[in-house]
């Protein structure tokens, strides 16, 4: 089926794009018409870390993060402000997601990756108590499962983590608004995840 768009849906794209302007031209910038005529939407990790950082950071409780996109592995760092034994303090989370696969059409929409956490922070008195290495290790396995208790479209199994998109909040209205009007959910396919370089690089089908 060949999507078909009115005169007057076509200008309310146009309309909504130009609100956006600014936002939308940032976005150009990081991307390639040689990429997309490929078949590859390739993203560069300055989206997240500045085009879009005050959205993410308005809707997270942290205090500030960055993204890097290298060597196949993406790197989160993450400073969050925390209680520990009597102490109030920001500590820095060091999360590396690898062997990431990520897939969004027909055959679901998901992200696996094997995953690793670290935190810097922790008093150097509390790491060499007698079981300090312990100690820090139930810090992280309380914040995680902390972390994402109201998170049920996210699940931990050992050292993997599953993040099932079709139950996360907001996709039901990505389902059914679209993106500036344009249904991604039903004819977009992404695959084939590639990591290097500050990028993140997709295969992309449309499916009219």
């Amino acid at each position: 089926m060949t999507a078909t768009y009115s005169a007057r849906s076509i200008m309310g794209i146009i309309i909504k794009v130009l609100h956006n302007k600014v936002k939308v031209i940032e976005v150009l910038n990081h991307l390639e018409a040689r990429d997309l005529a490929a078949g590859f939407l390739v993203l560069h990790q300055d989206l997240l870390n500045r085009t879009f950082k005050m959205e993410i950071m308005n809707k997270v409780p942290i205090e500030d993060y960055e993204v890097t996109f290298s060597d196949g592995a993406i790197r989160i760092s993450i400073d969050k402000f925390i209680k520990l034994m009597m102490l109030e303090k920001v500590f820095k989370f060091k999360i590396v997601l690898s062997e990431p696969d990520l897939a969004f059409g027909a055959s679901g929409s998901y992200f696996f990756a094997k995953y690793s956490l670290d935190i810097e922070g922790i008093p150097a008195m509390i790491e060499k108590m007698p079981g300090g290495n312990a100690i820090k290790d139930t810090i992280i396995n309380n914040l995680l499962k902390n972390s994402i208790k109201d998170m049920p479209w996210i699940q931990l199994m050992n050292d993997r983590v599953y993040m099932d998109f079709s139950k996360a909040p907001g996709f039901d209205q990505l389902r059914t608004e679209g993106i500036y009007g344009v249904d991604i959910v039903n004819t977009l396919e992404l695959s084939n995840m590639k990591i290097n370089d500050n990028k993140l690089k997709l295969s992309y089908k449309l499916n009219d």
